[in-house]
């Protein structure tokens, strides 16, 4: 039986976790830890994808990385198998260097970068390493505290979510390591609900893809919720045609059916009739240029498909269930001709 295929989410930022298989070491020198780095810098380039934090210890590996167009799987592909072969070379040896495939979790929200990106760098400490993580070398610490530049690192975007006023960035980054708990430091905000102080596997189990709230939604339900959100027909939204509105709604139909697993993007390659370069291009076009109007277009989304299937199914007998219907926006709400206006604009 083949294995699931990886959940790809464009322009998400995922936690990714890469484990040495049993009795072997990712990085044994100094020289493979430089090798280790280099790695990841060109291998995010390549894959146009960016890395905001990163740790390395001779059995783990912990990226925070945002991808695009290019799936996640392709970049740490390009990483394990580089190590593997520069690796196995250097010490003569062969057999698997990574024990079985890595774990990633896309971030529900990019506001936990700050939360993520603290856990990253004070991993030497969880490993047992040392007690003075800030002193650690091969993580992305020191890029953020001296302004020290890495090939394919990121620094810019969390340190503006910690504060806008550029000669204060750096302090604040330091005080939000430092302090016993970051979230006395930052704002609100920038709160994650796991905790400044969240673990690796906490990270993992927190941000684990949340169930779609009735098991019987399909890829079919989200094409006519599609429809409807954008006023157009089924029929055209399943044509060859390449009007904006229905490369809107394709872009929506894409964007909600892998963020909540209803269908793999093979599956909403074949539905759609769109190769899935088409599909980023589109949620790569027009959720950048309104985001928030697209974030709206993809509530009503949500909330046309799940009534759409609760009326099918009828009332349920259940209260709970009623209830979790009506919290996820289930009433009955008149599209905005003005959203699908901007959005077209």
């Amino acid at each position: 039986m083949s294995r699931v295929g990886r959940l790809h989410v464009p322009q998400s930022i995922n936690f990714v976790v890469l484990q040495a298989e049993t009795g072997q070491t990712i990085c044994a020198n100094d020289a493979e830890f430089r090798h280790l780095l280099h790695l990841i810098g060109r291998s995010a380039r390549r894959c146009h994808s960016y890395v905001y934090a990163f740790c390395c210890c001779p059995q783990q590996i912990r990226l925070a990385i945002a991808i695009t167009d290019v799936p996640l799987a392709r970049c740490i592909q390009r990483i394990a198998a580089g190590q593997s072969r520069y690796v196995h070379g250097q010490r003569g040896e062969s057999g698997h260097l990574f024990r079985e495939r890595y774990r990633a979790v896309a971030l529900r929200s990019r506001d936990w970068l700050p939360a993520l990106v603290r856990s990253i760098h004070r991993s030497p400490c969880e490993w047992g390493l040392t007690q003075d993580w800030a002193a650690y070398p091969w993580s992305s610490h020191r890029a953020y505290a001296t302004g020290r530049r890495m090939n394919g690192l990121r620094t810019g975007l969390m340190l503006r979510m910690l504060t806008t006023v550029h000669p204060e960035q750096r302090e604040m980054y330091r005080r939000f390591m430092e302090a016993d708990d970051g979230d006395a430091v930052v704002p609100e905000r920038l709160r994650s609900p796991l905790g400044s102080n969240a673990t690796a596997e906490q990270w993992l189990s927190g941000c684990a893809p949340r169930p779609i709230l009735h098991q019987h939604v399909t890829l079919g339900d989200t094409i006519e919720a599609a429809a409807q959100v954008v006023g157009v027909s089924r029929a055209a939204l399943l044509s060859r045609a390449r009007a904006p509105l229905l490369t809107i709604a394709r872009a929506l139909v894409t964007r909600y059916a892998i963020r909540t697993g209803i269908a793999p993007l093979a599956e909403v390659e074949q539905a759609l009739g769109r190769r899935r370069s088409a599909l980023y291009h589109a949620i790569a076009r027009y959720e950048p240029a309104s985001p928030e109007v697209f974030r709206q277009m993809l509530e009503q989304l949500k909330t046309a498909t799940l009534e759409d299937v609760h009326q099918r199914a009828g009332p349920p007998d259940d209260p709970a269930t009623v209830e979790r219907l009506r919290s996820a926006g289930c009433a009955k709400s008149p599209l905005r001709s003005a959203s699908r206006g901007r959005a077209v604009r």
